[in-house]
C-alpha cells in the first residue's frame, strides 16, 4: 500500500492519499529499508565468519542477490492437496431432480411413447454415461402414469388459462 501512496516504479503518488497516509506510508517504507539493511547485514557476517578464503569467490558472492525465501501460509502449514471434483459427478439437488422428472414427464406426453419408457435398461445406461446417478432419479411408468401425470397437467392447464386469459376458446 505504501508504494502505491507514494509511488513507484516511476509512476506518481496516488493524487487521493492524505497527508496522514502519505507520512504513515513513509514510516513502513523507512522500516522496512531499515529491516532490509540489517538482513544484508547479517548475511554479511554469517559469510565472514564461514571462513571463505577465496577473496574473489566471497566478492562474487556478495554481489549476486540471495534467492528469495520460500513463501508460506499464514499459518506457516503448506497447502494440503486440494480435491476437484468434475459437475458431471456431483449429486442433484432436490429441485433439480423435480425438474428432470417433469420434463422426463413431458418429453414422455410429446413423443406418445410408452410410461415405462424410462424403465428400459438401454435408456436407463444411456441417462447414466450422460450423467452419472441419472437413472436413480428418472422417473417409473407407475410414477408417470400418476402423479407427475396430473402435475404436468396442471402446470400446461395454468399456462393455457393464462395465454388465454379474457378470451373464449373451444376445441372441435
Amino acid at each position: 500500500m505504501a508504494a502505491h501512496i507514494l509511488g513507484y516504479r516511476g509512476k506518481a503518488p496516488c493524487p487521493h492519499s492524505s497527508a496522514d497516509g502519505v507520512a504513515e506510508a513513509q514510516k513502513v517504507q523507512a522500516e522496512l529499508a531499515d529491516r532490509k539493511k540489517n538482513s544484508a547485514g547479517n548475511r554479511k557476517r554469517s559469510r565472514d565468519s564461514a571462513g571463505d578464503s577465496n577473496e574473489a569467490q566471497a566478492c562474487s558472492t556478495q554481489t549476486t542477490a540471495p534467492p528469495p525465501p520460500a513463501k508460506r501460509s499464514r499459518s506457516g502449514q503448506s497447502q494440503s492437496y486440494l480435491h476437484v471434483v468434475a459437475a458431471k459427478d456431483l449429486p442433484y439437488q432436490p429441485h433439480e431432480i423435480s425438474g428432470i422428472q417433469k420434463q422426463a414427464c413431458r418429453a414422455i406426453i410429446s413423443s406418445n411413447a410408452a410410461y415405462r419408457l424410462f424403465e428400459n435398461e438401454e435408456m436407463r445406461k444411456l441417462f447414466d454415461m450422460i450423467h452419472g446417478g441419472t437413472s436413480d432419479i428418472l422417473p417409473s411408468g407407475k410414477s408417470a402414469s400418476g402423479g407427475l401425470l396430473d402435475m404436468c397437467a396442471k402446470d400446461a392447464e395454468a399456462e393455457l388459462k393464462s395465454k388465454f386469459k379474457g378470451r373464449e376458446v373451444g376445441a372441435s
